[in-house]
């Protein structure tokens, strides 16, 4: 049937979806009001009132679908079917009620919000050319967030967000995302995505801008997660390299690495001629890493290795100097990160002890929490009741007065909210999606750059956690994948 304009009403619904993952995917990350002053909060309920009309949009769609007889679920919708019952039920029979339907105070990850991601999963799985309507204005969304960073970081705030805050907040706030480690989990989404795409299409000048301003984030934005996360990113890249013998994709990975090599030389130089600009956190890494001489040599070695690998084209030597190439940038990375004993110290008088005290509290749970867990987002309402004089000791080793929301470990964090049907249902999901994206790659072109996106986020968040500006893009890429597969065989 259709109206009187012409448009049938299955395409209506079908421009509000895809304008409704426009919103999330790409004017999400933009968004921002009064600043830094409740971004968190603010930014949540625009996910909020966006992802509930998808939510009502998508049924209407679905509905129609389903009475027709025209929609078959795939493999990776009834797994994230199975989630979605598993939360339900982990939020049923919690004894913080409240808390597991709307979320931890200022986090807001309970029921209602992994609903919500499900909903934007289904939503663009069912949206066919999504990956060309939105995820190049993805990647240049993430590039103007990824500009501003590297401004910010330097004392330059074209945006005013830091107008009338004390030092504390120019160092641990950036961009028009906030925390530091909310901005390293989008970084380490969208620039895995984008650099495995410029990998694929290195001629394309947009991503080479792209992965330039990546590349400077990357070693500015202030968060070890988000560092050593894109390290092995380069790293893997490396080694897929060597093990299917691309002499090519290697050529590519090693004038990247060439250009990561510059970028750092400059930077670190900037830093030293301005030095009363930057600001950089004392105990951030970045302190230690915008060294010139560290990038001097660093360049050295990759110029050097991308002449070897020019010399010696054909042939078995290409194989062997390929090994040696990813020796010598293993070798090179270990070097930039030298700090990282230092780092793996201050960890331990935090998060690796709160991960152990986490672990420990899901083993002593009741069989039933061992299922499906203390309820969505309920991760301090269950800690602190069950080991408050060991969180109190964590609190006064680490983070002051804080309360601490979460595990700073998403799969640690997970058993402890959704137990582990909850756990097995979500990392099935999230490793089922990559596991079909990578045996699809030659099927399409974003596939590749998709899978290695969702491997990086999950890398990345052993040391993070769910919130409103890492977990809606890992559904909504899981959900561009599985709608490339599956309109590919249409």
């Amino acid at each position: 049937m259709k109206n009187k304009k012409g448009f049938e009403i299955k395409g209506i619904l079908d421009w509000i979806i895809l304008a409704g993952l426009f919103l999330v995917g790409v004017i999400l990350p933009l968004y921002h009001r009064e600043g830094f002053t409740m971004i968190g909060d603010r930014k949540y309920t625009f996910f909020l009132v966006v992802s509930i009309t998808l939510a009502l949009t998508l049924c209407l769609q679905g509905i129609g679908s389903l009475v027709r007889g025209e929609y078959e679920f795939t493999s990776l919708e009834r797994i994230a079917m199975l989630y979605g019952v598993v939360v339900m039920l982990s939020a049923y029979k919690s004894r913080y009620p409240q808390t597991a339907l709307w979320g931890y105070e200022d986090w807001h990850m309970g029921l209602v919000s992994q609903l919500l991601f499900l909903t934007i999963f289904f939503a663009a799985i069912r949206t066919k050319r999504i990956q060309e309507r939105i995820l190049p204005w993805m990647l240049r969304s993430a590039m103007v967030v990824f500009l501003l960073g590297i401004l910010n970081r330097f004392g330059i705030d074209p945006l005013g967000m830091f107008d009338g805050l004390e030092y504390w907040n120019m160092t641990h706030l950036i961009s028009t995302v906030g925390n530091s480690n909310w901005y390293s989990g989008y970084m380490t989404l969208l620039f895995s995505i984008g650099y495995v795409l410029y990998l694929q299409k290195e001629r394309k000048i947009e991503l080479l801008i792209f992965i330039i301003i990546g590349f400077a984030i990357v070693l500015t934005h202030g968060s070890e997660s988000g560092l050593l996360t894109c390290g092995i990113l380069l790293f893997l890249s490396l080694l897929y390299a060597v093990l299917s013998k691309d002499v090519r994709l290697l050529g590519r990975i090693q004038k990247s690495l060439v250009l990561f090599g510059g970028i750092g030389l400059g930077l670190s130089l900037i830093s030293v001629a301005f030095p009363d600009d930057r600001n950089f956190a004392e105990d951030a890494v970045t302190q230690q890493l915008l060294n010139p001489w560290i990038w001097l040599v660093l360049l050295f070695v990759f110029v050097c290795f991308l002449l070897l690998l020019h010399v010696f084209r054909e042939g078995k030597q290409v194989f062997v100097v390929s090994l040696v190439i990813l020796l010598a940038a293993s070798l090179s990375f270990l070097l930039v990160v030298f700090n990282l004993r230092l780092l793996l110290e201050e960890w331990g008088s935090g998060r690796i002890e709160l991960w152990r005290i986490s672990w420990e509290a899901y083993c002593e749970m009741p069989l039933l929490n061992q299922l499906i867990g203390a309820g969505p987002d309920c991760y301090a309402h269950y800690m602190y009741a069950v080991y408050p004089e060991q969180m109190g000791s964590v609190l006064n080793g680490y983070w002051g007065e804080a309360v601490i929301a979460n595990a700073h470990n998403e799969w640690i964090n997970r058993l402890i909210c959704t137990g582990a049907l909850g756990y097995v249902a979500y990392v099935g999901l999230v490793i089922g999606a990559i596991l079909l994206f990578l045996r699809k790659r030659n099927q399409n072109q974003y596939l590749l750059p998709l899978a290695a996106g969702l491997v990086m986020i999950m890398i990345h968040q052993t040391a993070s956690f769910q919130h409103v500006m890492v977990t809606p893009f890992i559904f909504l890429v899981m959900g561009m994948g599985g709608n490339l597969i599956e309109h590919e065989k249409e």
